[in-house]
């Protein structure tokens, strides 16, 4: 089991802020299928949310330098 998968919320975020693409998995592996999920009950196509769904992390790979560890992600 990797250490780094029980790091708070804010550390990972923290990470992620500077590059770290570990992070960034810990992050879409906590959350992606909370995501999905809404996505899917607004869109009702699988497809459709699952393409999103890359979007929405792909984004936040693009825009990880503006996070601020300070807010939560869960929340965002």
């Amino acid at each position: 089991m990797d250490i780094h998968q029980n790091l708070p919320e804010q550390e990972l975020l923290c990470q992620l802020h500077h590059g770290d693409m570990r992070a960034f998995d810990i992050l879409y592996h906590r959350y992606s299928q909370v995501i999905y999920a809404n996505i899917l009950k607004f869109l009702k196509d699988e497809t459709v949310a699952e393409d999103l769904l890359q979007d929405v992390f792909l984004r936040i790979w693009e825009n990880r330098s503006k996070i601020d560890p300070d807010q939560s992600f869960a929340r965002s």
